[in-house]
């Protein structure tokens, strides 16, 4: 579920409604996305978006971190937030990560590889 909120202003900074919008405007738009969801496993938390595991059942998704970190790594550095990214390397830890991501860097997509660098400088 998507949550849209406009704020109209006009350009002196009074409010306005959609009657009158002969004069300019701006509008500032947030989009927010109503998916993240906690993970509980035995090492702590992990708050990361479900979309990120569409293809697996949520129950399952505690044990795909706890197992499965090979699978797990990859697959949010190419597709999740920096946010989540954050997460995954604060669950992992910082060393075990960039190991992760050496050991599979053949198998990494662009975005994961580009994420590296900017996390690891590592230069796939």
């Amino acid at each position: 579920m998507r949550l849209i909120f406009l704020n109209l202003s006009y350009t002196e900074g009074h409010s306005t409604t959609m009657k009158n919008l002969s004069k300019p405007f701006k509008i500032n738009a947030t989009v927010r996305t109503q998916t993240s969801m906690i993970i509980k496993t035995e090492k702590g938390n992990v708050e990361l978006g479900r979309a990120l595991f569409w293809d697996i059942n949520e129950r399952n998704i505690g044990q795909a971190l706890s197992e499965s970190d090979e699978w797990v790594v990859p697959r949010v550095f190419e597709y999740g937030t920096l946010e989540e990214i954050n997460e995954i390397i604060q669950y992992y830890g910082r060393d075990h990560t960039r190991n992760i991501l050496v050991r599979v860097k053949d198998g990494l997509r662009p975005m994961s590889k580009a994420m590296a660098w900017y996390y690891f400088g590592l230069d796939f």
